[in-house]
């Protein structure tokens, strides 16, 4: 009787020695073969490599209420914490950008946001110019800001028909500044003098 069940489920069986069965029973998630000795309707049947992936991705669960754009501002707030000497000159800046959270594409990003506000700059994220987005755009500096991860520069001429495409938008009045993510983690608090010093040279 089981051996019918098993053979209409799709299980492959085979008979080994003394009469005794073997189950070949899809695993539930991937399809692989999984070799068994009983077989039951009643049970599900996951490989190995199936169960290690579940177990994996419960270790990284997001915690119930919170968003990818929560942990990832939580990271950010981190992080600036851990590299400066004064996080109470932050806190208000964190306020602010954390109302905008769900704006900020990386962790540098939202770094980036909370050092320009700290700062009282006035920033609009994510502006969205055509078919292009700048990650910031600096109205009273006249900066379009790019925080710049590893996959940039990957293609070059994309890329530089991008920035000609968003400067003749904005005109030659504005300067496009493109910073690195991994200067923005390692110190956030050079993005700011560094933009300052760019307009002065351009001056």
């Amino acid at each position: 009787m089981i051996r019918e069940e098993a053979e209409k489920d799709g299980v492959k069986v085979v008979e080994g020695e003394y009469g005794r069965y073997k189950y070949f029973i899809p695993c539930e998630i991937c399809g692989r073969r999984i070799r068994r000795t009983q077989y039951s309707r009643k049970r599900n049947y996951v490989c190995d490599y199936c169960k290690g992936v579940i177990k994996e991705k419960k270790k990284i669960m997001i915690p119930e209420g919170q968003t990818k754009h929560d942990l990832r501002f939580d990271s950010a707030v981190q992080n600036i914490k851990k590299s400066v000497k004064n996080f109470d000159d932050y806190r208000k800046a964190i306020s602010i950008a954390q109302t905008r959270s769900h704006s900020y594409g990386s962790v540098p990003e939202a770094m980036a946001a909370i050092e320009l506000l700290k700062n009282k700059l006035k920033i609009i994220p994510q502006q969205r110019v055509g078919k292009y987005k700048i990650d910031f755009v600096i109205p009273d500096l006249k900066i379009l800001l790019e925080i710049d991860g590893k996959l940039y520069h990957a293609n070059l001429q994309k890329e530089g028909e991008r920035d000609f495409y968003l400067q003749m938008r904005f005109g030659a009045a504005w300067t496009m500044i493109h910073f690195p993510a991994e200067y923005i983690e390692k110190d956030v608090t050079k993005l700011v003098p560094y933009i300052r010093a760019r307009i002065q040279n351009d001056k």
